[in-house]
């Protein structure tokens, strides 16, 4: 199975589940989808999926992403929330 083959339906619903960035000058998007991450080019094109499996399948319920270094931090709905500093893989 290709990582591009996780993504089973739509972004989880809110408003925090999707936001936008950029590395070097170069804008992404990046959302979630169930427990996985998808990041996106700034014209939508797939450039990396973060697999569920990577954090314990636990659904993701916000994600931000930073302006300035290109790092994507997520939350879950556990009680004890933390954070996950995740540096994007260019092409």
């Amino acid at each position: 199975m290709n990582r591009h083959q996780v993504l089973t339906g739509a972004a989880n619903s809110g408003d925090h589940c999707y936001a936008v960035g950029s590395v070097e000058g170069v804008s992404f998007t990046a959302y979630v989808a169930g427990c996985d991450i998808v990041i996106l080019t700034g014209d939508f094109q797939r450039i990396q999926i973060i697999p569920g499996a990577v954090h314990g399948y636990v659904q993701v319920s916000c994600i931000d992403c930073c302006t300035d270094t290109g790092k994507v931090s997520r939350n879950t709905s556990l009680k004890n929330q933390y954070y996950v500093m995740l540096s994007l893989k260019w092409p």
